[in-house]
C-alpha cells in the first residue's frame, strides 16, 4: 500500500493539514510552528525547506520558544537559510529564558565550544545545570564536562 500523506487526509497533532495552515495564517504560533515542522520534514505537504522558515521566523518573532529553538538549528546548520552562528545564539537564549530545555542545552553547548560567542564555560555551566536539573542526560555530561575543564585550568 502506497504511503500518500494528501490521499489519506494527513493530520499533525490531530489537526488535518488544511485546518493547521488555516490556524498558522490566522496567527497561532503552535501552529505555524507544527506547520515548519511539516514543510521541513515533508509530513502531509511537500518537503519546502523556504517554508518551513517562513513559519518558523513567524512564529519565532511571536516568542514561541520552540520555534525560536528550530530556527535556531536551522541557523547553525545553514538549513534553508544563511547559517549565522550569532544569529542562532541569540535564539537559543530567548528560548532558553523561557525554560525550553533542548534550547538550554543548545545554548550550553554554544557557551561550551565557543559557537557564535565566545568560549564561556561559567555561562555553559549555568545552562547545563538548568537543562539537567529537569533530568536532561546531555546536560549532566557536558556540565561534569564543563566542570572537570574549568577544574583543570
Amino acid at each position: 500500500m502506497e504511503n500518500n500523506f494528501e490521499n489519506q487526509g494527513f493530520s499533525y497533532s490531530g489537526l488535518p493539514i488544511d485546518d493547521l495552515k488555516y490556524l498558522a495564517q490566522q496567527g497561532d504560533p503552535a501552529a505555524q510552528h507544527k506547520l515548519a515542522k511539516c514543510y521541513e520534514k515533508g509530513r502531509g505537504v511537500e518537503k519546502r525547506i523556504s517554508k518551513a522558515i517562513y513559519w518558523y521566523t513567524q512564529a519565532a518573532q511571536q516568542g514561541f520558544a520552540k520555534a525560536q529553538n528550530s530556527l535556531g538549528v536551522c541557523y547553525i546548520k545553514g538549513k534553508g537559510i544563511k547559517e549565522s552562528r550569532t544569529n542562532a545564539v541569540v535564539l537559543f537564549a530567548k528560548a532558553a529564558e523561557q525554560g525550553l530545555l533542548c534550547a538550554q542545552c543548545n545554548l550550553g553547548e554554544c557557551y561550551m565550544k565557543g559557537i557564535g560567542t565566545k568560549k564561556d564555560l561559567v555561562k555553559a555551566i549555568e545552562w547545563y545545570t538548568k537543562a539537567a536539573e529537569q533530568g536532561d542526560a546531555r546536560a549532566q555530561n557536558n556540565l561534569a564536562l564543563c566542570i572537570k575543564e574549568l577544574e583543570g585550568k
